[in-house]
């Protein structure tokens, strides 16, 4: 191990069946040349170590955190628990058997994956500002047609309201024609009952006058004084 200097005995499959040492792997990350040369089937898909080397935080110079408990580089991730860790944390820690990744590939796919999502997402974007706007139009033609249909229901309403006072002056015409009919037909009885009063009284004094005549005159008047007495009463 070059950091323990512990040798190790190389199992009888071969060194393909030798447990992953992140300590290796971590010096060969520190130098791109030789991670490039023995792992570039697995970059050259998107894009290789050199055309990331740009990046600040893939460039081996870079800053790299501390381990608080092993004081070693984070070298690690592990993607069980979604944190970083260093190579001790992997063979003695917490972490020990947690399926992980260097954070150089774990950050490679990462970025290939967000790569990935980026168009989907601006297209995203570009559908919902599309749909923003097509709700900010049916907006406008659902206010301008509610001010149409505002217009609309003022104008039916505003002719409802003309038809109904003019059919309210004729109501009150023909009310009033037949208040003034049944008035004179009042008045006009009222007058024939006075007639008729005067008739009755006349009729009465007549009556009265003749049976305080003697009896001769009374039954010269009896006839025509039963004339007046039934001529009152059929009126």
């Amino acid at each position: 191990c070059p950091k323990c200097n512990h040798p190790t005995r190389i199992p009888s499959h071969g060194v393909d069946s030798l447990v992953k040492n992140y300590g290796v792997l971590e010096i060969m990350f520190s130098h791109p040349s030789m991670y490039k040369n023995r792992y570039s089937n697995k970059i050259t898909d998107t894009q290789s170590l050199e055309e990331m080397k740009g990046r600040e935080d893939l460039n081996p110079q870079s800053l790299v955190p501390i381990c608080s408990e092993h004081g070693d580089s984070l070298s690690s991730f592990c993607t069980k628990d979604n944190i970083l860790v260093c190579s001790s944390c992997l063979v003695y820690g917490d972490h020990k058997q947690h399926p992980c990744k260097l954070v150089k590939e774990a950050a490679l796919e990462c970025h290939r994956t967000i790569a990935q999502l980026v168009p989907d997402v601006e297209e995203k974007s570009r559908e919902m500002q599309s749909a923003i706007k097509e709700i900010h139009k049916m907006k406008e033609r659902i206010q301008e047609s509610s001010h149409s249909l505002s217009d609309l229901i003022d104008k039916h309403f505003n002719e409802l309201i003309k038809v109904l006072n003019c059919r309210r002056k004729e109501l009150k015409v023909e009310v009033l024609h037949r208040s003034q009919l049944r008035v004179e037909a009042l008045m006009n009885h009222v007058e024939s009952l006075e007639k008729a009063t005067v008739s009755a009284q006349d009729c009465h004094t007549e009556c009265t006058e003749l049976l305080a005549a003697n009896d001769h005159k009374l039954l010269l008047g009896n006839h025509e004084a039963e004339k007046k007495i039934l001529g009152v009463f059929t009126n």
